[in-house]
């Protein structure tokens, strides 16, 4: 459709704080006398354009995904940056609660449109489907990490692991850095966002209320290919 567009959108210490609106915290997995609020401050984020629904939809769209700034939902790539002298156990951890919650919250929205589908097995393409990126900058040292859930039928939890690492002052490592980041985005918004978008339009066909936006659209799509049929 036109008025639909695949792109990136990037968010600069972006406050997002759990919350009932389809962003939730991960579940507590082992019991701890400390008590984590969840509130963090990414330096950077991407997240998938709301462009990449119908016009008509936009405003329905977060009954199912968390959306920020009317604009963007399902982070995908999390920065952070740190002066040469912080710890390096900083920007890491930091990273890795963004990576948490975003991934939880991504798991969430997959299980729910496998119920609407009546599937109780993960295929080995979805589990792949679940990953969150993270970069993080110490001086001019950086390091590219990948996060997973541990299991998939239930959540236990996620693993961070680092991929590449490297130093912005050498030319060859700037250079795997650019090309990592390009690859990331390619996923972000080719694979990730149109999954992402691909369980909002399962779980809604699976509501009454709000059929009436996929039927349209299907009705759009069956137009277009009349006309195209016209034309031969």
């Amino acid at each position: 459709m036109d008025d639909e567009h695949w792109l990136p959108v990037r968010m600069l210490q972006l406050v997002q704080k759990p919350s009932p609106n389809q962003w939730e915290k991960p579940r507590l997995i082992s019991s701890s006398n400390k008590q984590y609020e969840w509130d963090i401050r990414s330096d950077c984020a991407y997240y998938a354009s709301l462009r990449a629904f119908p016009f008509i939809f936009r405003d329905s769209v977060e009954k199912y995904v968390s959306v920020v700034q009317d604009r963007a939902f399902s982070p995908y790539l999390t920065i952070e940056f740190k002066k040469s002298d912080e710890p390096v156990t900083t920007a890491r951890n930091q990273v890795a609660v963004a990576s948490a919650i975003a991934l939880y919250n991504r798991w969430r929205l997959k299980r729910a449109a496998l119920q609407i589908m009546d599937e109780d097995n993960w295929s080995e393409e979805q589990k792949l489907q679940l990953r969150h990126y993270g970069i993080t900058f110490i001086g001019s040292k950086w390091e590219l990490w990948f996060s997973s859930p541990k299991t998939y039928d239930d959540w236990t939890g996620c693993t961070m692991s680092s991929m590449h690492r490297g130093d912005c002052l050498k030319l060859a490592s700037v250079g795997l850095l650019l090309s990592s980041i390009n690859d990331i985005h390619y996923w972000g918004i080719t694979v990730h966002a149109r999954l992402c978008k691909a369980d909002v339009d399962t779980i809604a066909d699976g509501k009454t209320q709000d059929r009436s936006w996929l039927l349209e659209k299907d009705e759009q799509a069956s137009r277009s290919t009349d006309k195209g049929d016209e034309a031969k």
